[in-house]
């Protein structure tokens, strides 16, 4: 499976923890703990990939750590899915 950088963090007014993939537009998924959204998301990324081939889509290639976080002021924590390790995101400006 190719690896995506998969960012979770737990949302308040969904109660669960949210994992998105910003590379595959649209490609997320949610769990009641950090284990089980990133294991739902496993699956919806191979889902996604396997619709975009069905209907003659591209797929972007990974592109490794996110670099954009502190501008769009996401959560502190990233987990680099080909890693499966948390890393911590600097918030200074770039």
């Amino acid at each position: 499976m190719p690896k995506f950088e998969v960012i979770i963090y737990w949302s308040e007014e969904d109660r669960a923890f949210i994992a998105e993939v910003p590379e595959l537009p649209g490609c997320a998924a949610d769990g009641k703990t950090y284990k089980q959204a990133l294991a739902n998301v496993e699956v919806i990324i191979q889902e996604w990939i396997e619709t975009a081939k069905e209907l003659g889509r591209s797929i972007p290639p990974p592109k490794g750590r996110l670099v954009f976080a502190s501008i769009l002021n996401l959560p502190p924590f990233i987990l680099h899915h080909s890693e499966f390790s948390i890393r911590s995101v600097s918030r200074c400006p770039l």
